[in-house]
């Protein structure tokens, strides 16, 4: 991670609420911390890094993607949010409308970051008046 324009290593990180609390090597102090507050930290991922699991995204593997349902384009993702009960894609329509769609299995069945897209099941009334 880089923070200052010097290297540092996160050793540990919490996203319970806005903002995302990191622990970084060699900041041992609350004062040391509380200096660092607010500031930018830029994670470098390596060119093969990919989550854990198989059924888990990086947020910026899924920004971007094509939204479609029923094998109809319905937007494109626009943002991951965080929530405290589920993850919520918000897809901008091609109308410009924003819709949350909440980033479960039921919902979301197939997420292909390859090909640059995402399948939303067929939840009657998710995209209706948004053509």
């Amino acid at each position: 991670m880089i923070l200052d324009e010097r290297e540092v290593d996160v050793l540990d990180s919490r996203i319970a609420a806005k903002p995302m609390t990191v622990l970084l090597e060699g900041v041992t102090s609350r004062e040391a911390a509380q200096a660092l507050r607010g500031r930018w930290l830029f994670v470098q991922l390596a060119d093969d890094e990919s989550p854990e699991t198989e059924d888990e995204y990086y947020d910026h593997q899924l920004v971007g993607l094509a939204v479609y349902q029923e094998g109809v384009l319905a937007g494109q993702v626009t943002e991951v949010l965080h929530l405290p009960a589920q993850d919520v894609l918000a897809v901008r329509t091609a109308a410009g409308a924003e819709v949350l769609v909440p980033f479960v299995q039921q919902v979301v069945p197939h997420v292909d970051v390859a090909a640059g897209r995402l399948e939303v099941a067929g939840v009657e009334g998710l995209f209706d008046g948004e053509d």
